[in-house]
């Protein structure tokens, strides 16, 4: 007996406001939605593993605590943020696996 498995994956176009009031609203939903996620999150350059800490101040994990972090939607629905890793570093792009499906692959 051979079991094949053929399926795929359909993802709603996230960049726009998606039934929100804006689109700066949606992408703070989203980031508040990553920051309680289970997914791994990898920095881009080299695949390494990241955290998503830096998505809001700590003490302060409530909308208002959201950081600044440049968060985007990127390519095929990759939710992506910059983070600053010191004053003298410049901001690093780290991309969280597939969204919302939850491979933990740095690319799909």
């Amino acid at each position: 007996t051979m079991i094949v498995d053929c399926h795929a994956h359909v993802f709603a176009h996230w960049i726009g406001a998606c039934g929100h009031p804006t689109r700066e609203i949606h992408k703070r939903y989203l980031q508040r939605v990553v920051t309680r996620t289970v997914a791994t999150t990898f920095r881009v350059r080299d695949g390494a593993r990241a955290d998503t800490k830096a998505l809001f101040r700590a003490g302060d994990e409530g909308w208002s605590g959201l950081a600044d972090v440049d968060f985007r939607v990127g390519r095929f629905g990759q939710l992506e943020f910059s983070m600053l890793l010191s004053p003298r570093v410049p901001r690093r792009r780290l991309v969280r696996g597939c969204s919302p499906c939850l491979h933990r692959q740095p690319r799909c």
